[in-house]
């Protein structure tokens, strides 16, 4: 029975520390869809796929204002560079306009990397505002595309 104290003494804490990255996580997912009072089954509304890469966005009523936000969710092994522009139809304009940002880049690792507050965006890539359309007027988002999607291995 003594040989295995050393065994469980290094065990515990290699447990705990699992448990500690586990509520993080699931805090962190539950507190992004509490802080818009999103349900649990987000509808979103796939757009792409490019090279290993799922490209999501939904639009949402933030702060009494339309917000896009958009999840990526990559497959691949390895971590990935993304690049897209942004189309946006708006109330304001009759045809779709693209977002005055230009080119946006993120690097995602494995998974899903997903933006949902207006609060204190962690992704600020990956979360629209109306001013971020057009800076001349306060956008009403009625439509979103991705265009010009690139998808790249980082070596």
């Amino acid at each position: 029975m003594k040989s295995l104290l050393p065994v469980k003494k290094i065990i515990t804490p290699i447990f705990k520390f699992i448990l500690f990255l586990l509520i993080i996580f699931f805090t962190s997912k539950i507190e992004a869809r509490a802080k818009l009072n999103l349900p649990d089954t987000i509808k979103w509304v796939f757009d792409t796929t490019v090279n290993g890469v799922s490209f999501y966005h939904i639009i949402t009523p933030c702060s009494g204002k339309n917000v896009v936000f958009l999840k990526l969710v990559n497959s691949n092994r390895n971590a990935v560079k993304a690049s897209w522009k942004e189309l946006f139809k708006t109330k304001q304009e009759k045809q779709k306009i693209e977002g005055y940002k230009g080119l946006k880049q993120i690097t995602l690792r494995r998974g899903e990397t997903i933006e949902a507050t207006c609060d204190n965006p962690r992704y600020i890539e990956l979360s629209i505002q109306p001013s971020e359309v057009n800076p001349t007027f306060l956008a009403l988002i009625e439509n979103f595309n991705y265009t010009q999607v690139k998808v790249s291995r980082i070596n």
